[in-house]
């Protein structure tokens, strides 16, 4: 009887042990999140904030992992990709693109109705072998996914919406119709939005005047929205 007792108190000293090894990894997968949320809007550029970033945002993904920080990673790793294709190299671009890519399918395995995942996944194929954008219709798939996850999101339809407009004449047609659906169905819900993605152009492309042509293509359309252009 005092073998059997003993074989218990082990196995109940073993799992305590396992319990308390799993919830310090849980605390430190959360310090280190919580890290970097609040580094994340003191880094004055992504490029000097990088490395730091990367660590805590790697660490909270660990197995079995923090359910945001693999998406919030392939962010870092975009916004990276984005800074080497504006001042760095195109090599630099497409590794940070490749490490962007691996983040986020992973937590797109992990969460399939993570908008903004899709959303980021897509601007990495449209990077890619920019700017021949090479895997540009994979990447507008993803974004029209992306936009079907969240049909509300202001900041996923002004920027998903511009992607598609900025590219128009390149568009299959059945990615137009996607587009022209999702251009009414938003300016009904919120009209707003129609100025900001008008602001948007004009900070790339510094006038309106080709966004207005392709509008004005649906007359009805272009009558209800041409007051915020």
């Amino acid at each position: 009887m005092g073998e059997r007792r003993g074989v218990w108190r082990a196995a109940e000293l073993v799992l305590c042990a396992g319990l308390l090894v799993a919830a310090l990894f849980v605390f430190l997968r959360a310090h280190r999140y919580s890290a970097y949320k609040e580094t994340r809007p003191e880094a004055k550029s992504i490029e000097s904030a990088f490395p730091g970033l990367e660590s805590d945002l790697r660490a909270a993904a660990r197995f079995p992992g923090h359910p945001v920080a693999l998406g919030e990673l392939g962010r870092i790793y975009l916004e990276r990709a984005l800074a080497e294709n504006q001042f760095g190299s195109a090599a630099k671009r497409e590794e940070y693109l490749d490490r962007a890519r691996d983040a986020l399918k992973a937590q797109i395995q992990r969460n399939p109705l993570d908008a903004n995942s899709f959303y980021r996944l897509g601007i990495v194929y449209t990077l890619y072998n920019y700017p021949l954008m090479t895997y540009a219709e994979r990447g507008w798939a993803y974004v029209i996914r992306a936009l079907e996850l969240s049909t509300s999101d202001e900041f996923l339809n002004v920027n998903g919406l511009y992607v598609f407009l900025a590219q128009w004449d390149r568009l299959s047609q059945k990615e137009k119709d996607f587009v022209w659906r999702r251009l009414r169905d938003v300016a009904d819900l919120n009209p707003s939005f129609i100025t900001k993605i008008g602001d948007m152009w004009s900070k790339n492309f510094g006038n309106r005047d080709r966004l207005r042509e392709i509008l004005a293509r649906d007359e009805n359309f272009w009558l209800r929205i041409k007051s915020m252009l």
